[in-house]
């Protein structure tokens, strides 16, 4: 997806997406994946791109990365600012250290408030954790700042959507030929399952 000359650590790549639910609420992230040099892809902690340094190896040229996280938890304006900041950490996961000249960018927004801004006069929104550390809301009609203790949780799942909807984009591509011949080849699903067996992450 996303067009045939989308390379994720020059293999073929596109659109990827996962989500992570925080008690009652869901983060979720998408990802247009087009960056990476093959020697950094690491997924789950393990060194692949390493295994596929001589293969399938394309003349691509420096790229860039769209990610997009939502959620449904009423967040504040300066809330999403910190959650799309952690969509950083996931990309690193995978390996890369973001090249000069990439135009990565992300964009977090919220589905829970309407509102342009904070009215003076909003009643609070009630947080609660249960003992199981799932986050319920009775929420009336506008947002109020999570505590640091939740917000966390947030954060670590902005963090694990990111990483996975960039291996998502990766194993669910297909190799694709375009103009004069240029092709873009998948990943190669076999080749790394022995992969992620031998470093016992599978």
């Amino acid at each position: 997806g996303a067009g045939t000359g989308t390379a994720c650590y020059q293999f073929k790549g596109g659109i990827g997406t996962a989500s992570r639910r925080v008690g009652e609420f869901t983060v979720g992230a998408l990802v247009q994946s087009n960056f990476g040099a093959r020697r950094e892809l690491m997924m789950l902690g393990a060194p692949i791109g390493r295994h596929f340094l001589q293969d399938y190896l394309p003349e691509t040229g420096p790229g860039s990365i769209m990610m997009v996280i939502a959620t449904d938890a009423p967040f504040t304006a300066l809330q999403l600012r910190r959650l799309a900041a952690r969509a950083a950490f996931g990309l690193a996961r995978t390996g890369t250290v973001c090249h000069d000249g990439s135009g990565d960018f992300v964009i977090a927004f919220s589905t829970a408030n309407p509102w342009p801004h904070w009215p003076a006069n909003s009643t609070s929104l009630t947080m609660r954790l249960h003992e199981e550390g799932a986050v319920t809301s009775d929420f009336p009609a506008a947002p109020a700042p999570f505590t640091e203790k939740l917000i966390d949780q947030f954060f670590t799942a902005s963090v694990e959507s990111i990483e996975e909807s960039v291996l998502n984009s990766l194993i669910a591509a297909e190799t694709m030929t375009g103009r004069d011949g240029n092709t873009l080849h998948a990943i190669p699903h076999d080749r790394l399952m022995e992969l992620l067996a031998y470093y016992h992450v599978v």
